[in-house]
């Protein structure tokens, strides 16, 4: 009889740390299914900023690159501006060299 108490005894407390074994192994395995939710969590969000970053890079890089094409449509009509100017002064001067050479002409007439 004392044999048998001693028994149940000692298979109850097996049951009991199978037991808590068992709540211990749930305990970790959601621990672990959490970290990885956070890890995953955790990795969106870094390809969110990531993405955001590349994007706000892009944008940057247009903007300069529409400024340098803004800068240069405007230093070509400068150009133009000055050659436009050039040619004009020289056709006055060539007009004038013509005036004086006529009236030179005609003074000599």
């Amino acid at each position: 009889e004392s044999r048998r108490a001693r028994i149940n005894e000692i298979v109850s407390k097996r049951q009991i740390v199978k037991q808590n074994e068992a709540k211990r192994l749930a305990e970790f395995e959601r621990y672990q299914q959490l970290e990885h939710e956070q890890l995953a969590a955790l990795n969106r969000l870094q390809h969110d900023n990531t993405m955001r970053e590349l994007e706000r890079q892009r944008e940057l890089e247009k903007e300069r690159s529409d400024a340098r094409l803004a800068k240069f449509k405007l230093e070509m009509q400068r150009e133009k501006s000055r050659q436009q100017d050039l040619e004009a002064r020289h056709s006055i001067q060539a007009s004038r060299r013509d005036k004086d050479r006529d009236r030179d002409r005609d003074r000599r007439e």
